[in-house]
């Protein structure tokens, strides 16, 4: 059973799984190989039709890297 983050609650339904994607999409990696060795993990999304939240189930905060190589910018 999965608990809702949002509202506690206990009816949430897992409705989007894909296995063995790259766990950071904003890291910037000197090589395509380095690339494609990469660390993967799971996507898996839940919606709680108690409170309408959707979220990752599936969170792994072991494969959340935060650093220098990590870049987001939209300004182009």
């Amino acid at each position: 059973m999965i608990s809702c983050p949002s509202c506690a609650g206990d009816t949430v339904r897992v409705f989007y799984e894909v296995h063995g994607v790259p766990a950071n999409s904003c890291i910037l990696l000197p090589t395509a190989e380095e690339a494609r060795r990469y660390q993967r993990g799971d996507i898996q999304l839940g919606f709680c039709p108690d409170c309408g939240f959707i979220f990752k189930t599936s969170f792994d905060a072991k494969l959340a890297e935060y650093s220098s190589r990590y870049e987001e910018t939209q300004g182009f």
